[in-house]
């Protein structure tokens, strides 16, 4: 099964069980637990890609 990938979602049109805020570690393993349970799953990240750790050192 091919997921779509929605890029300027219509949010008054969508009806799930659960919104997971945030693409790190915690959204993405949340967003699969809750998937794997059955639940209809939105993850909601502010860039267009995820799991991106920036680590920076003086």
């Amino acid at each position: 099964m091919r997921e779509k990938i929605i890029t300027e979602p219509n949010t008054t049109d969508w009806i799930g069980d659960t919104i997971i805020i945030g693409g790190g570690v915690a959204g993405i393993c949340a967003s699969i637990a809750a998937a794997r349970l059955g639940c209809k799953v939105a993850l909601v990240q502010e860039k267009m890609y995820l799991f991106i750790t920036m680590d920076k050192q003086n």
